[in-house]
C-alpha cells in the first residue's frame, strides 16, 4: 500500500497545530494590556465596553481569527500607504509623517489625531541687477 501525502493537507494540519499554540501566548499578554489599559481609563470606551471588547478580541485571538502584527511590519505598512500620493513631494511627506517627524495634535479619544509636516522650499533667488547710476 502506497501512502499519498497531500502537501496542502499537511499544511493545514501544521498551521492548525502551530496557530493555536502562538494564539496561546499571545492572548494573555495582550489582553492583559488591553485590560489594564481599560482599567486605567486609557481608552475612549467606559470601563464595561473596554473590558468587552477586550475579552472579544481575546476570544478572537485563541480561535486565529485576529491577527497582530509586530512594530516593524505595521511601519512598512504605513510607509506602503504612502504610495498612493503621485506628487513626489506628498509622498516625502506621508512617510516623512509615518516616521514620527511633524506635530501631532489631539488624540484618538478626543476625536481625531491631526498631524502636520512642513517643508519650506527656497526659491531661485532673482539676479540682482546693475545698478544705475543716477545724474547729479
Amino acid at each position: 500500500m502506497k501512502l499519498h501525502i497531500n502537501h496542502a493537507v499537511l499544511a493545514a494540519l501544521l498551521a492548525a497545530c502551530v496557530l493555536p499554540a502562538w494564539a496561546a501566548t499571545a492572548a494573555p499578554s495582550l489582553y492583559e494590556q488591553e485590560r489594564q489599559r481599560c482599567l486605567d481609563g486609557r481608552t475612549h470606551q467606559d470601563q464595561r465596553t473596554c473590558m468587552q471588547e477586550a475579552n472579544a478580541a481575546r476570544d478572537q485571538i485563541r480561535r486565529g481569527l485576529l491577527r497582530t502584527e509586530d512594530a516593524v511590519t505595521l511601519a512598512a505598512n504605513a510607509l506602503r500607504r504612502c504610495e498612493v500620493h503621485k506628487v513626489e513631494a506628498d509622498r516625502k511627506a506621508c512617510k516623512s509623517m509615518a516616521r514620527g517627524e511633524g506635530e501631532v495634535a489631539g488624540t484618538a479619544a478626543t476625536g481625531g489625531v491631526l498631524r502636520a509636516y512642513t517643508t519650506i522650499t527656497v526659491g531661485p533667488v532673482p539676479a540682482a541687477s546693475a545698478p544705475t547710476a543716477t545724474p547729479q
